[in-house]
């Protein structure tokens, strides 16, 4: 009895045969064409991880955007490093914002006390120009009234003519130093707050000095950075946000010093001590002064608004003229 054949398998077959052979074509084939695509493959990868990273990290970033102590941090960094920045070109320690401008005042207080010599000779000045004016406007009515015994009206008139103009010259003499005399209060009542304001501020440095060190000293970098993530303000961030404020209102009365001497010097400039003349633009700044609040002179500033008087001329001269002028 035959035993029964096995079956061929398909490999075992001549078809089998083609069929490896096909196969290996493919496989050669398939690597070159990966060879070719193998590049866009890995780019495509590339692009997918990348993105995916890219997601990732802004998704990180907006849930840090979202944490209000990570914004807190953010913000306070940021400002230490522009505070750094800015310190390595200017001042901005307030002890040493503080100590210029000490320096700055002890410079204004010599600069006032210039103005007020040019102020107070310019007083006198006019204060004898008024002098020599009332002088010549007596001898004019004198003659006018001379004239007027003896019937000679055209020269009575003459006479009374000069008269009125000299009174007129002083009447303008008399306003300029009204101006000049009211500058002069001012600026002494300025000088005065400046000197305190000096030896105010120098005392505050003295006192506010060691203790700034001190705090700098307790500030350790711990502290800082636990404050800083907290996003709470230190004892020495405290401190000098209220020595900022100080320096912050010296400067503010410095600058009313230096814009009230603008004024004064100003009408100085201007003043012609011939023709009575003020400047104008001196007048209208030293005016729109006057209707402002005075953060360094406070109630003084009404006061001494108040008690200045007008210097003006006789009234007997005047109507004198006026009565020899008319006839």
């Amino acid at each position: 009895m035959e035993t029964p054949q096995t079956p061929k398998k398909f490999f075992e077959r001549p078809e089998g045969t083609t069929g490896i052979i096909f196969m290996i074509a493919l496989g050669i084939l398939g690597v070159v064409m990966l060879d070719r695509i193998l590049p866009f493959i890995i780019r495509v990868m590339e692009n997918t991880i990348y993105a995916m990273c890219l997601a990732g990290g802004i998704a990180m970033v907006v849930v840090l955007l979202l944490n209000n102590r990570f914004r807190t941090s953010m913000v306070a960094l940021f400002q230490l490093a522009m505070r750094w920045l800015t310190g390595l070109v200017i001042e901005i320690n307030p002890i040493g914002i503080l100590k210029n401008y000490i320096d700055t005042l002890q410079k204004k207080l010599g600069a006032m006390e210039v103005h007020l010599g040019a102020l107070k000779g310019q007083s006198t000045n006019l204060k004898r120009k008024i002098s020599e004016k009332k002088a010549e406007m007596e001898h004019h009515l004198a003659q006018a009234e001379q004239y007027k015994k003896g019937n000679d009206a055209l020269n009575m008139q003459l006479a009374a003519r000069k008269a009125a103009r000299e009174d007129e010259t002083i009447k303008n003499f008399a306003v300029q130093l009204e101006k000049m005399e009211l500058l002069y209060k001012i600026l002494m009542s300025m000088r005065d707050k400046a000197k305190f304001l000096l030896e105010d501020t120098a005392h505050t440095v003295e006192i506010k000095e060691s203790e700034y060190k001190s705090i700098k000293e307790a500030h350790s970098a711990m502290v800082g950075a636990r404050a800083l993530i907290a996003g709470e303000s230190s004892q020495k961030d405290m401190f000098e946000q209220a020595m900022q404020f100080v320096a912050d209102d010296v400067a503010m009365r410095i600058g009313e010093m230096d814009n009230f001497m603008q004024i004064s010097k100003e009408i100085l400039s201007g003043v012609d001590a011939d023709m009575g003349i003020l400047n104008d633009k001196g007048l209208k700044m030293l005016d729109e002064w006057e209707k402002k609040d005075s953060l360094l002179l406070g109630k003084d500033k009404q006061l001494l608004l108040n008690t200045t008087s007008t210097t003006a001329a006789p009234m007997s001269d005047s109507m004198a003229a006026d009565k020899y002028f008319g006839n």
